[in-house]
């Protein structure tokens, strides 16, 4: 199982890779490398490219998509250790996020920083849960510290307008 949390935590190699096959599938190469495959897509925050490019992505790859905005489609998540569950939330992320690895392949989590507290929003409580407990690879659609996907977007960007290599580009 592996995470998709940071561009950090993949070898250029790897990450180079995810950008040829992303520009071969932007040419209209499409293969159908995830049919059978569910991704569970959450979002704790409103999105348009997001949303949309990976649903789209999930299905011209032949997989499924499931997608869920938490506190409207689902209960209201406590993303918080050793809370009373007698408020908003009705159900603890950490089984939220058990309940819905046993349904997917992988699962997508967009949750942006709340700015109440730079200590809490740096922990990344909400993707933490998800990569702890849901036993199956979490991609980060964007958080609190990260969004890997953008990075990767704006590299192939790069390279598009300025070739592959791109040492010295302003």
């Amino acid at each position: 199982m592996r995470h998709f949390i940071t561009v950090a935590d993949h070898s250029i190699e790897e990450l180079s890779h995810m950008i040829d096959f992303a520009m071969q599938l932007k040419k209209g190469k499409k293969k159908m490398s995830l049919k059978g495959k569910t991704l569970i897509l959450l979002f704790f925050n409103p999105s348009l490219r997001t949303r949309t490019s990976f649903e789209l992505a999930m299905m011209q790859l032949g997989g499924n998509v499931v997608t869920l905005n938490a506190g409207e489609d689902t209960w209201r998540l406590e993303t918080e250790e050793g809370v009373v569950m007698d408020g908003a939330a009705a159900e603890h992320i950490k089984d939220a996020a058990r309940v819905l690895g046993r349904y997917a392949d992988a699962i997508g989590i967009r949750a942006f920083a709340e700015g109440k507290s730079w200590e809490r929003d740096r922990r990344d409580p909400v993707i933490g849960s998800f990569v702890s407990h849901a036993g199956v690879s979490i991609i980060n659609m964007e958080s609190s510290l990260y969004h890997p996907n953008q990075v990767l977007a704006d590299i192939m960007t790069m390279q598009e307008r300025y070739g592959k290599d791109l040492r010295g580009v302003p």
